[in-house]
């Protein structure tokens, strides 16, 4: 079946609809790891082909993708479209805790808010995504002591949140 999307007046858009992908046989939630990048060290972005990347992103001289932890259980990925008669945006938003303080920590957070990123996502299922293709994300950390001793936890909520016009892709570099 073929349908058409009309964004604009003029601007039709053709794709095929088919069944639903196979239900995998594992298909765990949650995300194992991620990796950032400031996005000014990025030199160029490899082209999406059918929603998939399959080269590198390309860094300026001296850079590449820097790693990232949260806490097992506490990383994920969300993203949300939502319609407007300009034909929408998909919300992206990265969240995850990084236990404890220190002046590291909270220098480096502090640098992170002063620009935007690109970031890389792994999840349980090993499947790479490309958050923030050419919509950089926003980074922001709250901490919080927690109040009880052994059973709160000590650290920084964070996030990476934006807006683009597509879904993040796949990453299969």
């Amino acid at each position: 079946m073929m349908c058409r999307f009309e964004p604009g007046i003029f601007n039709i858009h053709l794709f095929m609809i088919t069944n639903f992908p196979a239900n995998p046989l594992a298909n765990m939630s949650g995300l194992q790891l991620f990796s950032f990048s400031p996005y000014q060290n990025i030199n160029t972005l490899p082209a999406i082909a059918k929603m998939k990347i399959i080269a590198p992103v390309v860094f300026k001289a001296g850079y590449s993708f820097l790693s990232g932890y949260s806490t097992i259980g506490q990383l994920n990925f969300t993203e949300k479209f939502t319609n407007d008669e300009n034909g929408g945006l998909y919300s992206w938003l990265i969240t995850g805790y990084a236990p404890g303080d220190s002046d590291t920590l909270v220098n480096l957070f502090e640098e992170m808010k002063t620009c935007r990123h690109l970031v890389t996502t792994v999840d349980n299922n090993r499947v790479k995504r490309l958050v923030g293709y050419n919509a950089p994300l926003d980074f922001s950390a709250d901490y919080d002591s927690g109040k009880i001793p052994g059973t709160d936890m000590r650290g920084y909520a964070f996030t990476f949140s934006g807006q683009g016009k597509s879904r993040a892709p796949v990453y299969n570099v």
